[in-house]
C-alpha cells in the first residue's frame, strides 16, 4: 500500500493537536531488534497528553506488538480513580462472544443494575470498587456513552 508522502503520522497530529490547545505530549518509542528470521523492526509506542495542569484526565496511546498480554494496544481517553494499586478494575462493552463463554461468568462482577450489567463486563478483584464507582445511575449513563465511541 502506498501513503502518499505529505501525509501526516498519528504522532504529527496529535503533536500539532497538543500544540494548539497549549498541551504538553509525551511520547516514547523503544525498537525491538529484528531477527534473521525476521528482519522487520517492531516498536513499543506510549503516549499520554495530560488534559490540563491539574492532571484530571489523560489522552493515551499504548502499544507493544511483542506483549504477551491482553493490552498489546489500547488509545483513549482515562481519568484517575482513588484506588489502591493492589486493586483491579476493567470495563468494556459486551459483545456476542461474552454470550458464548460459559467461563467468563466466574470472572464477571456485576452492579445489580440489569440493564447497565446486560451491556457491559466488569472484571477487577473487589465487588466494593464496582459498587462504590458504578452504582450511580448517572455514572452508569456516562460509561455507556463512552463505550458508544
Amino acid at each position: 500500500m502506498d501513503y502518499p508522502e505529505n501525509q501526516k503520522t498519528t504522532i504529527e497530529i496529535l503533536s500539532e493537536f497538543a500544540e494548539c490547545s497549549n498541551r504538553k505530549i509525551f511520547f516514547s518509542e523503544i525498537p525491538y531488534p529484528g531477527t534473521i528470521m525476521n528482519a522487520v523492526t517492531n516498536h513499543k509506542r506510549t503516549l499520554y497528553i495530560p488534559n490540563n495542569s491539574f492532571e484530571q484526565s489523560f489522552l493515551i496511546g499504548y502499544q507493544d506488538p511483542k506483549s504477551l498480554n491482553e493490552n498489546e494496544l489500547y488509545f483513549g481517553v482515562f481519568f484517575p480513580l482513588p484506588i489502591p494499586t493492589s486493586k483491579a478494575l476493567k470495563i468494556r462493552k459486551k459483545d456476542f462472544l461474552d454470550k458464548l463463554n460459559p467461563f467468563s461468568k466466574k470472572m464477571i462482577l456485576k452492579t445489580n443494575c440489569e440493564q447497565f450489567d446486560s451491556l457491559t463486563i466488569i472484571t477487577g478483584n473487589d465487588i466494593s470498587l464496582v459498587n462504590r464507582f458504578f452504582s450511580n445511575i448517572e455514572t452508569q449513563k456516562l460509561v455507556l456513552e463512552s463505550l458508544k465511541i
